[in-house]
């Protein structure tokens, strides 16, 4: 692999820090987490490992705007932003339904 060769990963959840951990160049993995369906949503969550560096993160950004995403920079926690959040809503979601709430809308 060429030395300036960036790794990027589509995981949802995996931590960049723990897979980078054990590379001899940690600082060029960077997390790149598309979300379905790719062709249509824009967002693109960018995940900062504890090694990642500049040049990895300046250019995770380029590449996402040059395909037309709209990125974000995330830190490395379990599962990112955007599932963390879908995941308490479901919760609280399901929680209502436990509650009474009815999965039918009145239309």
């Amino acid at each position: 692999m060429a030395p300036t060769c960036i790794l990027a990963t589509n995981t949802s959840s995996l931590s960049i820090s723990e897979m980078a951990s054990k590379l001899k160049n940690p600082e060029r993995v960077v997390g790149f987490h598309f979300f379905n369906p790719v062709a249509i949503l824009p967002l693109l969550e960018i995940i900062k490992g504890e090694k990642t560096d500049d040049v990895t993160l300046s250019t995770a950004f380029a590449v996402a705007k040059k395909i037309k995403k709209t990125p974000i920079l995330v830190k490395d926690s379990p599962a990112f932003l955007v599932n963390r959040l879908l995941t308490k809503q479901m919760a609280d979601c399901m929680q209502m339904v436990d509650e009474g709430a009815s999965f039918q809308t009145d239309r």
